[in-house]
């Protein structure tokens, strides 16, 4: 869930003691372990969807947020967080959802100073961003809120053009925060950057497009060449898998389509995530689709989600 992991790893120093004195945000972190574990052993004693649930109920008994004190909000948008990381480890049909929840509780607060405040506070900040802009305190999910890059694609094509043609500066600014802490990566951090901004165009440019009429094979090939000049499993190369998993699906020739697959395969081999299986099914399944659908259409009914 982060780019480097380092002391400053807030899905460990915050989220984890927090969950000990939270049961909301207990919940949600054993519903995300409990789906990771079965993912890769099988069946076990615990039951992931009976944490998911009581998580959910859980969230609704505190949806007054603004009767409460900013700790508690922090707490809640922070539980929300962890759910959506529950909704990639376990390939759940629901981001749409837990999406919809966290802009009701970013509704809910009267401005981005209550959420904020202190270190934890921007934590806070930098997850958010990765689903939705800065400007995210705006109500009207699907039509005012300008949504992250990363998650339009997944909720609307329109809205995905929307996102792609509004954000294209900034649209990876959580590298930024990378960038800063560890200068010494800064040439595989900006090459980062520079795939999720290709990723970005490709996928403006095909959605605009249509399934016809253009063809994209060079700048998938510009894309490969890029990442291959990385070399070998780069640190932190697991951020890129939105930039391929794009770029893949846009992928006509089959040594492009192997390339990104094999990408994909050992990263899911990796680290046992359902939403990277289906990806993989996807992809298939776009490959062979007919000519006349755009792989940008079929992404939202495809019931998974991945994140840089």
């Amino acid at each position: 869930m982060v780019v480097i992991d380092d002391q400053y790893n807030g899905w460990r120093n915050f989220i984890l003691p927090i969950a000990h004195l939270d049961g909301l945000v207990m919940d949600a972190v054993l519903a995300t372990t409990a789906f990771h574990y079965y993912s890769n052993f099988g069946e076990t004693v615990y039951k992931p969807i009976s944490h998911y649930v009581q998580a959910i109920h859980k969230l609704g008994q505190r949806r007054h947020l603004l009767a409460h004190d900013v700790g508690e909000t922090q707490r809640v948008v922070l539980a929300i967080l962890v759910l959506l990381v529950t909704i990639e480890v376990s390939g759940l049909s629901d981001f749409p959802i837990i999406f919809k929840l966290l802009q009701s509780a970013l509704d809910a607060c009267d401005s981005e100073d209550v959420l904020y405040v202190g270190e934890f506070g921007q934590f806070l900040r930098r997850e958010i961003q990765k689903y939705m802009s800065s400007s995210a305190f705006v109500p009207n999910l699907l039509t005012s809120v300008r949504l992250r890059v990363c998650a339009a694609p997944f909720l609307s094509q329109s809205e995905g053009v929307k996102v792609s043609n509004s954000t294209t500066a900034q649209g990876f600014e959580s590298l930024a925060y990378y960038l800063e802490l560890h200068p010494k990566y800064r040439f595989s951090l900006s090459v980062y950057l520079d795939l999720g901004r290709q990723a970005q165009a490709i996928y403006l440019k095909r959605a605009t497009a249509g399934p016809a009429n253009l063809i994209l094979i060079d700048q998938v090939e510009k894309f490969k060449d890029t990442l291959v000049s990385l070399g070998p499993s780069p640190l932190g190369h697991h951020v890129l898998l939105w930039a391929v998993f794009i770029v893949a699906s846009e992928s006509s020739k089959v040594e492009h389509q192997r390339f990104f697959y094999e990408i994909l395969l050992s990263h899911s081999k990796r680290n046992g995530w359902a939403n990277l299986s289906k990806a993989l099914h996807y992809l298939r399944r776009i490959w062979s689709r007919a000519s006349g659908e755009s792989w940008t259409l079929l992404l939202p009914a495809s019931c998974f989600f991945i994140t840089t």
